[in-house]
């Protein structure tokens, strides 16, 4: 281990990382996307409901 995770480690996320790019065409991510659950006043106010 001289920089940083471990060569085994590294391998599986790049694996992981590669089949989601070739299963969806893309690497999801979870940027940008609203945690938790809405508030009543967000409910009220949201276009979709």
């Amino acid at each position: 281990k001289l920089f940083g995770e471990e060569p085994n480690q590294q391998i599986s996320e790049d694996l992981r990382r590669f089949k989601r790019l070739m299963e969806a065409g893309e690497i999801p991510t979870t940027a940008g996307q609203p945690r938790g659950s809405r508030s009543m006043l967000g409910k009220l106010l949201s276009p979709s409901s």
